[in-house]
């Protein structure tokens, strides 16, 4: 059995999440929340020292949300999240890609930046910085709205339904969990948009029960 070592707010953890039980594939979760030797002990394992964090049952060490849903995909083919056809996979990384894009923006923003808050150039790098994630947002709602059908995937839920659920959830929870983390005060502070088309296309996908246990419980 795997272990996942993860975040339970993140939205990169709760991609993982997602995938696994999408794929119905045995996992041990740990929190590294909970207890910091956790914590130390998954930062020892990647060096990257970013969540999360899979070690597959042989050992194999994957770091990175995209890298790791990826090798489930090929370890764990069904269901297929990721298209095999290069035009329905090119949609899939590009929905994926903008998200990834917005969401590194503004936790970015309120966390490792945010120390320089108060330097003479910190309203002008948010505004150029959370203009172009909003603008990536707004692109992304307008391929969406281009679709004829519920979800990105051709099929049903794939990859980047999953990358988009897992934002808008992780967006909506930021008012509640701020009252508890200063992280999340300080993204929220941001004042922020997220286009009500992808929140209105996300809500399907986050009501999937396995979406809905999976990702923030």
């Amino acid at each position: 059995m795997g272990q996942l070592f993860h975040f339970p707010s993140s939205a990169f953890s709760a991609r993982v999440r997602i995938a696994l039980a999408l794929k119905s594939v045995p996992v041990e979760l740990v929190d590294c929340r909970a207890d910091s030797s956790r914590l130390a002990h998954a930062q020892q394992i990647a060096a990257t020292a970013t969540m999360p964090v899979y070690v597959a049952g042989d050992g194999q060490v994957l770091v990175d949300s995209l890298s790791i849903v990826r090798w489930l995909d090929l370890s764990f083919p069904t269901p297929r999240l990721f298209p095999a056809g290069p035009s329905e996979l090119s949609t899939t990384l590009r929905v994926c890609d903008y998200v990834d894009v917005a969401l590194n923006i503004l936790v970015d923003l309120g966390t490792r930046a945010w120390a320089l808050r108060g330097a003479p150039e910190w309203s002008a790098y948010v505004e150029e910085r959370l203009g172009r994630a909003e603008r990536t947002l707004d692109a992304l709602a307008r391929e969406l709205q281009g679709l004829d059908r519920p979800t990105v995937g051709p099929d049903g839920i794939n990859a980047a339904d999953i990358w988009l659920a897992t934002l808008v959830r992780w967006f909506e929870g930021l008012p509640a969990r701020a009252e508890v983390s200063a992280p999340a005060r300080q993204i929220l502070s941001l004042n922020a948009r997220m286009p009500a088309e992808l929140v209105a296309f996300a809500a399907p996908i986050n009501a999937h029960p396995i979406v809905k246990r999976a990702g923030f419980g």
